[in-house]
C-alpha cells in the first residue's frame, strides 16, 4: 500500500489502513526513550513550534492508564472474568457480600462508577436490559448464547440462575428506588448523593413485582435443595435473599408507615445476615475499573471505592435504624413538635445517610400537605399559635357573621401565611442539609426571614387599625402583641444563633475570635430573652375585658377576669420553657466569653499581626452575615470595644466570674431538662434532645473546673511544664472545652 508523500495527502492514505483486529503487542520502550534522551541537558525542553496545549492534553490522555479510559493493560478488561461460569456456593456469598458493599459505598456518595457500575455481572445485566428495557427481566440471564436454562436442580449452574441472577436484579431495582428517593430530596450532587448513571438504566421500566417474585422462587429454590448446600451456606444464602427481599420492599414502598415497618424487617435480616459473614470466598475478579470505558461519561476513570464487607453492613444497620427512627413523625403531633425534630435532627452526630435525609424531606411534605395530612395554611397556624396563642383573626376559617374589617383582617392573614409558607417549608429542607450546606443556607434564609419580618409587621399594624385593638400597658409603655412579626422574629433569632454556634462545630473560628463570637452570641440570647419576656406579658394578658358581677354584694369583689384559653396556657408553658433555654445558653456563653477573654490576657491566647487589615474590617468580615440584618441592630466595632474593654480588669477577677456564669448555666440547664416533654414540645426528639443537654452540662462543669486550674497555677508554671492551652469539642459541639495538654502548640 502506497503511503501519501505531501501533508494535504494523509487523509486519503489513512483511509486505505487496514483497522483489523490483531491483538495489541506491548512493547517497553524505556531503553529506547533513554538513548534518545541522553544527550539533552537538564531542563531543556524539546518541543515543536505547532504544539499545543490542546496537544499536549491529549497526549496525558491517550494510552494514559490515569487518563485514557479506553486503556486496557494486559490480563484486565471484561474478558477476563467469565460472568457466565458457574461459581461454589461459597463463592455465591462472597459475591453477594462485595455487591452489598458496592451499593452501600454508592450510598455514600460515591460515583456509580466507581461502585455498584464495577461489578462485571451487574455489568452483564445492564447491558442485556439496556438492548429492549421494555421487554422485561425474564431474559436476562447469565448463560451463554443458545445455551438453554438449567433444570431446577442442585447444581453450580441452577445456583447461578436461580439464586444469584435475581439477588443482581434486585440490587439493581434497589439502586434504582434509591435513586428516585434521593433525587426528590433537595440534596447536593456528589456531596450527599451521586444520581448519575452514566447513560445506563438500573432496570427503570422493570416491575417492583415481578423482582420479588424471583427473590421469593430464590428462596423457595433454597429450600428444596438442601442437600445440595450445607445447612450454613444455605443459612447465608437464605438470609441474603430475605435481606434483599426487605430492602426493596422497603425502599419502593411510598407510605410513611409500611416503608418503615419494612425498615424494622430489614433491621432483624442485617443482623442475620452480617453473622455468617466468615462463609464468604470474596472473588476479587469480579469487579474491574475497565467497564469504566463502556459508561457515558467525559470524565477520566477514576479508581474503585468500595468500603469493606464489616463497613457495609454496619452502613446498612446505620440506615435501616435511622429509617426507623422517622416513624416518630408518621403521626401529627404540632407544627413546633415537628420543628424542634428537625432542628435537633440537623445537628445530630453522625450525620444521617444522604438516602434519610432524602427521605425525610419527601414525608414531611406530600402533595402540598405536612406529612400527607395538614394543609400548610393549617401548618402556618399552628406554628404561630403555639409561639405567640391565640388569636382569633389568626386562623384558616373565616369567622362566621364577621365584619367587613374582621373579613379584612382575616385575608390579610391568610396572604401572610401563603408567604410565610414558602421559606418555612425551604427552612425544614435546609435542616435536611449537610454540615456545611446547613450554615450557608440558613445565612440565606436569615435574610429571607428578615424581609418576612417587614411584611408581618405591616400586617400587624393594618389589623390593628382594622379591628381597633387597644395595647396592653406594660411597665415599658402600651405594647401591642403583633403575632405574626413576634413568631418570625422569634425564628430570626433562632436563626442568628444556630449560624454562630454552627461556626463553632465546623471550627470556621480561630481561637481569637472565640470572645468576640461569644460575646456577640450572648448579644442576640440577650435580645431572644427580652422578646420572649414581652411574648410572655402578651400570653398572659386577658384577651377580654374583665367583667363585674351583675349581684351586689356587702364585700367589694375584685373583677373576675375570663379563664385562659388552654392554647393559650400551652402556649405560655412553652414560651417561658423557651426563656428558661435562652438564659442557660446566655450564662453559658457568657461564661465562655470571660473565659477566653482571660486566656487572652494571660497570653494564652493570642492575635497574629494583620498589618494590612483593621481591626474594624475583620469585625466586619466575620459579622458579615448579620451586617444587612434590620433588626435586631448590628453593634458597631466601636461599642463592642468599648463594651468588651477588659484592661483595668484583672485576669484572676475575670475567671471568678467566668465559674459563677457557668454555676448559673448549669442550674438553668438542669431546670430545663427537667420540664416536661409536652411543655418543651421535644417529644418527637426526646433522646436527641437530653443527651444535648446532658453534653451541655458536661461543658458547663468541665470549663468551670477548667477556669479554677487556670486561676490557681501560675502562667510561668504552665510554660516551664511544657503545658499549652488547648481547646475540642469535647462534649458539645456548639461550646469549646478548653484544657491543659501536653501538645506543643499553643492555640
Amino acid at each position: 500500500m502506497a503511503m501519501p508523500t505531501a501533508a494535504n495527502d494523509v487523509t486519503a492514505g489513512v483511509s486505505q489502513i487496514s483497522l483489523g483486529r490483531a491483538p495489541l503487542i506491548w512493547h517497553d520502550a524505556t531503553t529506547e526513550l533513554l538513548q534518545a534522551t541522553s544527550e539533552l541537558k537538564l531542563g531543556q525542553l524539546v518541543k515543536d513550534d505547532s504544539f499545543s496545549l490542546y496537544d499536549s492534553i491529549g497526549a496525558l490522555e491517550i494510552m494514559d492508564a490515569k487518563m485514557d479510559s479506553g486503556l486496557i493493560p494486559p490480563n484486565e478488561g471484561p474478558d477476563a472474568f467469565d460472568v457466565c461460569k458457574p461459581m461454589l456456593p461459597e463463592e455465591v456469598v462472597g459475591l453477594m457480600d462485595q455487591l452489598l458493599a458496592a451499593e452501600m459505598s454508592w450510598h455514600t456518595a460515591t460515583s456509580l462508577s466507581q461502585t455498584v457500575f464495577t461489578s462485571l455481572h451487574v455489568e452483564h445485566i445492564l447491558s442485556q436490559y439496556s438492548k429492549n428495557p421494555h421487554a422485561g427481566i425474564s431474559h436476562i440471564t447469565y448463560l451463554r448464547d443458545g445455551e438453554a436454562a438449567p433444570e431446577s436442580s442442585g447444581s453450580p449452574e441452577a445456583l447461578m440462575h436461580y439464586v444469584f441472577r435475581p439477588y443482581v436484579l434486585a440490587l439493581i431495582k434497589c439502586v434504582d428506588y434509591a435513586r428516585e428517593r434521593m433525587l426528590q430530596g433537595q440534596l447536593y450532587e456528589d456531596e450527599d448523593v451521586s444520581t448519575m448513571t452514566f447513560g445506563w438504566s438500573p432496570l427503570e421500566y422493570a416491575q417492583c413485582e415481578e423482582v420479588l417474585t424471583l427473590l421469593d422462587a430464590a428462596n423457595k429454590w433454597l429450600e428444596e435443595h438442601n442437600e445440595y448446600l450445607t445447612d450454613k451456606i444455605a443459612q447465608a444464602l437464605q438470609s441474603r435473599i430475605a435481606l434483599r427481599w426487605a430492602f426493596l420492599v422497603a425502599l419502593s414502598t411510598p407510605s410513611i408507615a409500611e416503608s418503615i415497618t419494612a425498615f424494622q424487617i430489614c433491621l432483624e435480616h442485617v443482623e442475620d445476615a452480617s453473622k455468617t459473614r466468615f462463609l464468604a470466598k470474596e472473588v476479587p475478579k469480579a469487579f474491574s475499573m475497565s467497564v469504566q470505558r463502556t459508561l457515558a461519561s467525559q470524565i477520566p476513570p477514576r479508581q474503585m471505592m468500595i468500603r469493606s464487607v464489616d463497613d457495609a453492613y454496619a452502613y446498612l444497620e446505620r440506615v435501616c435504624s435511622d429509617m426507623r427512627g422517622l416513624m416518630v413523625i408518621s403521626e401529627y403531633v404540632s407544627g413546633t413538635d415537628l420543628f424542634n425534630y428537625f432542628q435537633a435532627f440537623a445537628v445530630r452526630r453522625p450525620v444521617a445517610s444522604g438516602y434519610v435525609r432524602a427521605s425525610l424531606q419527601v414525608f414531611f411534605l406530600q402533595e402540598l400537605r405536612v406529612l400527607g395530612k395538614i394543609t400548610l395554611q393549617q401548618f402556618m397556624v399552628d406554628l404561630i399559635t403555639e409561639f405567640a396563642g391565640v388569636h382569633h383573626h389568626v386562623s384558616v376559617n373565616a369567622p362566621e357573621d364577621a365584619s367587613e374589617q374582621a373579613v379584612r383582617a382575616h385575608q390579610l392573614v391568610q396572604d401572610f401565611l401563603q408567604k410565610a409558607a414558602i421559606p418555612t417549608v425551604d427552612l425544614f429542607r435546609v435542616f435536611c442539609h449537610n454540615r456545611a450546606r446547613l450554615r450557608r443556607n440558613m445565612i440565606k434564609m436569615l435574610y429571607e426571614f428578615d424581609a418576612l419580618q417587614v411584611e408581618a409587621e405591616a400586617i400587624d399594624a393594618e389589623i390593628l387599625t382594622l379591628l381597633n385593638q387597644q395595647p396592653l400597658q406594660t411597665e415599658r409603655g402600651p405594647s401591642h402583641p403583633y403575632p405574626l412579626s413576634s413568631w418570625v422574629y422569634h425564628n430570626k433569632l433562632q436563626l442568628m444563633e444556630t449560624i454562630i454556634l454552627l461556626g463553632f462545630e465546623l471550627e470556621l473560628y480561630q481561637p481569637y475570635e472565640w470572645s468576640l463570637m461569644y460575646w456577640y452570641l450572648d448579644y442576640i440570647l440577650d435580645v431572644h430573652r427580652h422578646h420572649l419576656e414581652r411574648t410572655t406579658v402578651h400570653i398572659s394578658a386577658p384577651k377580654t375585658a374583665p367583667k363585674l358581677s351583675s349581684k351586689k354584694s356587702k364585700k367589694n369583689k375584685k373583677p373576675t377576669l375570663p379563664p385562659m384559653h388552654p392554647s393559650d396556657a400551652s402556649a405560655l408553658a412553652f414560651v417561658e420553657s423557651l426563656h428558661l433555654q435562652t438564659v442557660g445558653y446566655g450564662h453559658l456563653s457568657r461564661g465562655c466569653f470571660r473565659l477566653t477573654a482571660a486566656l487572652t490576657k494571660l497570653g494564652l491566647i493570642s492575635r497574629p499581626e494583620r498589618s494590612k487589615l483593621a481591626e474594624s474590617t475583620w469585625y466586619n468580615l466575620r459579622l458579615k452575615p448579620f451586617l444587612r440584618i434590620g433588626a435586631p441592630e448590628f453593634v458597631p466595632f466601636n461599642d463592642f470595644k468599648s463594651v468588651t474593654n477588659v484592661d483595668r480588669v484583672d485576669a484572676t477577677a475575670l475567671l471568678e466570674v467566668t465559674q459563677d456564669y457557668f454555676a448559673q448555666a448549669k442550674k438553668s440547664i438542669e431546670l430545663f431538662t427537667k420540664l416536661p416533654i409536652d411543655v418543651k414540645r421535644t417529644s418527637l426528639c426526646e433522646t436527641l434532645h437530653k443527651a444535648s443537654c446532658s453534653d451541655l452540662l458536661r461543658s458547663c462543669v468541665a470549663n468551670s473546673v477548667f477556669s479554677q486550674v487556670v486561676r490557681k497555677m501560675p502562667t510561668s508554671t504552665i510554660a516551664a511544664s511544657g503545658k499549652v492551652i488547648k481547646a475540642e469539642a469535647k462534649y458539645h459541639a456548639w461550646f469549646q472545652t478548653l484544657s491543659i495538654g501536653d501538645k506543643a502548640k499553643k492555640v
